[in-house]
């Protein structure tokens, strides 16, 4: 849950900045409150428990999102597992240091054009994609980093990974950060196949978590079910709850029949 405090400070600079007023005139800034941590910030945690309770899992590179880019997140998440390489997005506002000079992250791949190439996106068929790459000052991170452009056949724009391990190949970093869009697949399953999507309506933490025990519950009851179990047993992606249950529908209608 975001700081109150906090937002209505933001609402009220944003308010200010657009009046004209310089920042000396303006409110100072609210002090952190710890009750109400950053979701980057509940994402170590969460790394770090993981690390924690399963020791024996081999953690090679950590994909995270948009909200995850910022300073200190890919050095921490990277040393939780042992120096691992973290890979995160960057914003197209972000600027970089350049031959010294500061230019925003378009101006510098405008300049330099990527390379067209073939790779495998989350394991499926080769796919043409764009990329360019370099190891350059992030001015937002105060750091150098590795800073891949990567841009799919037929999009416009690029999109701007950031990486903390700067030994990674170019086409390493553009096919590991794909990987976080199965926790996307997760989110869509539970909210709209597991029937919580016009249902949830508790927020915080107790409202998260009773609908992460229906899912679970959920996702228990239709494990065993044949075709999921076909799956395991031939070393295949398991099937979205969503996908079993139309199956189970379908079945259900030509029992009934």
């Amino acid at each position: 849950m975001p700081d109150p405090i906090m937002t209505a400070w933001n609402k009220e600079d944003k308010k200010l900045r657009k009046q004209g007023i310089p920042k000396k005139n303006r409110p100072e800034k609210p002090s952190k409150n710890a009750d109400h941590p950053a979701k980057s910030e509940i994402a170590l945690h969460l790394l770090s428990e993981f690390h924690t309770a399963f020791p024996q899992i081999i953690v090679n590179c950590v994909p995270a999102d948009n909200l995850c880019g910022t300073a200190t997140f890919p050095d921490n998440a990277s040393d939780i597992f042992g120096g691992v390489q973290v890979v995160s997005k960057l914003k197209k506002s972000q600027n970089v240091k350049s031959r010294g000079k500061i230019i925003s992250l378009p101006t510098f791949f405008k300049r330099y054009q990527g390379v067209t190439q073939k790779l495998r996106i989350r394991g499926g068929e080769p796919v043409s994609v764009t990329l360019g790459s370099a190891r350059m000052h992030v001015c937002a991170h105060g750091k150098k980093r590795f800073v891949t452009a990567m841009k799919h056949e037929g999009e416009n724009g690029y999109r701007y990974l950031v990486a903390s391990d700067m030994s990674w190949r170019t086409p390493d970093i553009a096919q590991a950060h794909p990987l976080r869009w199965l926790a996307e697949v997760f989110i869509r399953d539970r909210k709209m196949c597991e029937g919580w999507y016009h249902l949830t309506r508790q927020p915080d933490k107790e409202g998260s978590r009773r609908s992460l025990i229906l899912s679970l519950l959920c996702d228990h009851r239709i494990l065993p079910h044949t075709e999921q179990i076909a799956r395991i047993d031939n070393n295949l992606p398991a099937c979205t709850v969503g996908s079993l249950r139309d199956r189970v529908r379908a079945e259900s209608v030509m029992q009934f029949f």
